[in-house]
């Protein structure tokens, strides 16, 4: 039976390693989703905002790029560096960041000391800093840990990319003959993302893990969403959001008073 055969293949997908790290992560993936969809539509009223989201992760995938360098080597990792020049994405962002911000090198280097302190060797905000200090710890553990935060950023960028960037030309009259200002969510020319995701997906169920492995990183898969949801949420507190918020009030009190002109000239009529 036809039936049977689907139940089977649904029971066999279940067990795959990407399927129950996407489950683990389900509860704040939802969450992060409509935290993430309100503070889009937030950030996209003005190409400055939009850069702060950026710059937030441009660390996280940087962090999370050397570390797989640094673990070219180690028996399980090692798989995935066939993909490293797919999965890069921080250059990527960095020039996001500076293609919104203008190509204005000071605004780009006042955005970036901010971001990283030179003096203390932290980064602003504290969640930011508190994610990246998290995945080195795990670095220096348990390194195959970081298989949960492989398979979820990246998810993110092939599953997703697609939509992100045409809401983003969208808000911003990007040309759609050009991925600039959304480089980070896209692939070379001629790629297809959908291969991408398949293929990264692939290499993480093929891993030789053992079933302490498999638990640990699975357990780890909602703190990947729940740190994801914490830096996304120090948005409105930064300059760029008080900035544009200022403007955005200026501009309704402008026009609130033009209204108010043009009816005290109607009244006088």
């Amino acid at each position: 039976r036809q039936e049977d055969g689907d139940e089977g293949e649904d029971a066999q997908e279940s067990l795959l390693l990407t399927k129950r790290i996407f489950n683990a992560a389900r509860k704040p993936h939802d969450k992060s989703n409509s935290l993430i969809t309100f503070k889009l539509g937030l950030v996209l009223v003005a190409r400055p905002l939009y850069a702060e989201a950026v710059s937030l992760f441009v660390p996280i995938y940087a962090t999370l790029e050397r570390l797989l360098e640094n673990h070219k080597d180690h028996d399980q990792l090692k798989a995935l560096q066939p993909m490293t020049q797919q999965l890069q994405r921080a250059p990527r962002f960095r020039q996001d960041v500076k293609f919104l911000l203008g190509n204005d090198e000071l605004a780009v280097q006042e955005l970036e000391r901010r971001r990283y302190n030179e003096t203390t060797k932290k980064y602003s905000p504290i969640q930011l800093q508190q994610y990246i200090d998290h995945m080195e710890q795990l670095s220096k553990d348990n390194p195959v840990l970081l298989l949960a935060y492989i398979h979820l950023m990246y998810m993110a960028i092939f599953a997703g990319g697609t939509v992100i960037k045409r809401m983003v030309k969208g808000a911003f009259g990007l040309p759609s003959s050009s991925d600039d200002g959304v480089q980070g969510f896209s692939v070379e020319e001629g790629v297809d993302p959908k291969e991408v995701k398949e293929g990264l997906k692939r290499i993480i169920n093929s891993l030789n893990l053992t079933e302490e492995e498999q638990r640990l990183i699975i357990q780890e898969a909602p703190r990947v969403l729940e740190r994801n949801n914490d830096v996304v949420a120090t948005v409105q507190g930064s300059k760029a959001f008080a900035t544009t918020q200022r403007n955005f009030f200026l501009f309704v009190i402008a026009i609130v008073l033009a209204i108010a002109a043009v009816v005290i000239g109607i009244l006088r009529m």
